[in-house]
């Protein structure tokens, strides 16, 4: 899912002889919910292709890797002007010789270190051993999507709270009350944890 087109539904992980692998792409990676769905199928290695080229950029990834506790392949592009053809319908900027300075990187997920990278300025490969084991001790410290996360009682997207407590702002004063975006006396919301099919129903 890009730019948010498609169902979300598509927001999984990979299996692959090397581990599960998943992603976004470009800032997609900014969104915590799509990145919260995606760690439910515990990723261990995280892809994350993309044109900025900032330290911001970079940050970010390093935030990912200890989030997801998967080792983050960040590849920003590298655009020098050599790369656009002689027949590229839109005129250069005059004396601009990069348009995308790249910035690959392969961060480990333990304390988000780079443990190659980052590469800026030239085309290049980067190559890093990733012990998939300091994945797994890292989930352990911290899982994002396990017992850490309490779902329990944060409403998870989130968007029904919010609904409800514009609904119950707009109707002051008709007596109805509401509790957390759930009208008093009414049910709980049902819940269920997408990795073990454990049914998470309960106050919140």
């Amino acid at each position: 899912m890009g730019a948010g087109v498609g169902a979300g539904d598509d927001l999984t992980v990979t299996e692959t002889p090397v581990g599960r692998i998943g992603g976004l792409i470009c800032w997609e990676n900014r969104m915590p919910l799509a990145r919260w769905t995606v760690y439910q199928g515990g990723p261990q290695i995280w892809v994350a292709p993309t044109a900025d080229d900032s330290d911001g950029w970079l940050a970010s990834m390093r935030h990912i890797a200890i989030e997801s506790g998967a080792f983050v392949v960040s590849a920003p592009q590298y655009i020098p002007a050599a790369a656009f053809p002689d027949d590229f319908p839109v005129p250069l900027p005059e004396g601009k010789e990069v348009f995308g300075r790249g910035g690959a990187a392969i961060i480990e997920p333990s304390r988000g270190e780079i443990i190659a990278g980052p590469l800026y300025g030239e085309e290049g490969l980067l190559v890093a051993d990733c012990d998939l084991r300091v994945g797994l001790r890292a989930k352990r410290w911290f899982d994002a999507v396990g017992h850490y996360s309490r779902a329990d009682v944060l409403d998870v997207p989130g968007r029904g709270r919010v609904e409800a407590r514009s609904s119950a702002q707009a109707s002051a004063g008709s007596g109805a009350d509401h509790d957390g975006g759930r009208a008093l006396g009414a049910p709980p919301r049902s819940r269920q944890d997408r990795r073990s099919g454990l049914d998470l129903t309960g106050t919140g």
